[in-house]
């Protein structure tokens, strides 16, 4: 049978950065709902078995760089780092070598935030997930919207943006005026968020992946 790993680019005009902790809490769940979606649709593209490749953004620009080459080779590497994609891939040497032919000549890909260490070895500074963490994030994703669903067909709209350290849901928000949220007024309160790091999202995403395989089996 045919047996395929789904990448996901999602192109952006912006600085859009793939954060985990986003993903948990249900702020980003973009690109995770696309890659679901495909992978639950495997059948009509005549797939056998869907497997998670990654998922990334990748920002539409024309980046100007500095450099003392000469060589056009060498600028059009610099280039490419510019470009370098963000997100996530799955802890796969073949699936990180299928993006980027060059990654063990070069060890640091120009491509996907992904480098290696002498050993072959993926170094800490790379933006990797085992297949059945991957496979976790998405079940997780998918109660997220089920939950959300749920709240809008509730009638929930409640007037409360989140706010992660120091930055809020208003920062660049369009309709301020329309809204008129402001914490003086009574029941107008932040939606405060503490931001996980990748290590503590995964590690809640497992248990309650683990919780609910029990749940079934009981």
């Amino acid at each position: 049978g045919t047996e395929s790993y789904v990448k996901i680019i999602d192109y952006k005009s912006g600085n859009k950065k793939f954060s985990l902790s986003d993903v948990y809490y249900g702020l980003q769940i973009q690109l995770i709902v696309y890659l679901d979606a495909i992978m639950e649709n495997k059948d009509k593209l005549m797939i056998d078995e869907a497997h998670p490749g990654g998922v990334f953004y990748f920002k539409l620009d024309d980046p100007m760089v500095e450099s003392d080459a000469t060589d056009p080779e060498l600028i059009e590497k610099e280039i490419m780092k510019k470009l370098k994609m963000d997100g996530i891939i799955t802890k796969d040497i073949n699936i990180v070598k299928a993006v980027d032919k060059d990654i063990e000549n070069e060890k640091t890909s120009s491509i996907v935030p992904v480098s290696l260490k002498k050993d072959g070895g993926f170094t800490k500074y790379s933006s990797v997930l085992q297949e059945d963490e991957m496979l976790n994030l998405i079940k997780h994703v998918r109660n997220l919207v089920i939950e959300i669903a749920g709240e809008i067909l509730k009638g929930n709209i409640k007037i409360e943006p989140c706010k992660i350290d120091n930055k809020t849901s208003c920062d660049y928000c369009q309709y301020t005026s329309i809204c008129q949220f402001d914490k003086n007024f009574d029941n107008n309160s932040y939606r405060v968020i503490t931001k996980l790091s990748d290590d503590e999202v995964i590690n809640r995403i497992n248990e309650e992946v683990r919780r609910m395989e029990d749940a079934e089996m009981d």
